[in-house]
């Protein structure tokens, strides 16, 4: 089945996490972020050239401006891995299909287009119920701005679904997608990195880096591969196994346990990404 793929990027994502958490602690958002992604980077130029792709490309003004909100989005993402569940923050990070629907329901409401159904509607409320209880500060800690960090980043991502559609429509490659991607990423993410101390890099830290850098690439591919060749509601929907695997990692690994308002919070925003998902293929 195509869309099991899809099975392989949540847990590489999810697994891809767990690293950036195990070193949020010695490295700062902007020099995971660059490492990650220059490392991806070369592995795709890598194995293109193995492969005979060819990665020159007329369009680098798009994939530049998709990695504007893409690097600014994974910026994010890597800062709340630091400062919340591992859960929390997938969760987060998978809220973006629901900007994407926000999005879309305010271009038909401006355009005077019935394009939202009911269904999608229902997907936007759940969605908001379960970020507003995410919000809600828990009896011991309130994480309320780090939260509203990675809903912030969700809407970025969410914004360069454009141009990621548009890549797509130029007959850009999975392959070239992901190359330029990361290229752009780690210029833009080399800024921040020197405008603060640089940390050395351990032997550790450097095996660590790598692992992020391959596991973002292997999961990249599975997701392009499971929505290009796969039924496109089951792999919307086997995404959110992401959200599973990261609450497990985080229970075994950190001996992490959310209160029962969270799990509840959890639980509306990945019935809420299903049900756009199902409005969407409609």
């Amino acid at each position: 089945m195509k869309s099991a793929w899809m099975l392989v990027a949540a847990l590489s994502f999810a697994t891809m996490a767990a690293c950036v958490k195990s070193l949020s602690e010695e490295y700062s958002s902007a020099e995971i972020l660059f490492y990650r992604c220059l490392i991806s980077a070369v592995i795709v130029a890598a194995w293109a050239l193995t492969r005979g792709y060819r990665l020159s490309t007329p369009h680098w003004r798009e994939h530049l401006r998709r990695a504007v909100f893409g690097a600014g989005a994974m910026g994010a993402w890597y800062y709340t891995l630091g400062v919340l569940p591992i859960a929390t923050s997938v969760t987060l990070n998978y809220t973006s299909p629901i900007f994407v629907g926000l999005l879309t329901a305010y271009a038909g409401w401006r355009g005077h287009e019935k394009t939202v159904r009911k269904l999608s509607y229902i997907a936007l409320v759940l969605g908001f119920l379960g970020v507003l209880i995410m919000l809600t500060p828990s009896a011991n800690t309130d994480q309320t701005q780090h939260i509203l960090v990675g809903l912030l980043g969700a809407f970025v991502a969410a914004l360069s679904f454009k141009d990621v559609r548009r890549l797509a429509s130029l007959g850009e490659t999975e392959i070239r997608m992901v190359f330029y991607f990361c290229l752009f990423a780690s210029v833009f993410a080399a800024v921040p990195m020197s405008l603060q101390p640089i940390q050395s890099l351990s032997l550790s830290g450097v095996g660590v880096l790598c692992v992020i850098g391959l596991l973002g690439v292997i999961g990249q591919l599975a997701v392009s591969y499971a929505f290009g060749h796969g039924d496109v509601l089951l792999s919307a929907s086997l995404q959110y196994t992401g959200v599973v695997f990261a609450t497990l990692i985080g229970f075994f690994v950190w001996n992490e346990l959310l209160p029962m308002e969270k799990q509840f919070g959890i639980a509306a925003i990945v019935i809420a990404g299903v049900l756009s998902a199902v409005a969407a293929k409609r």
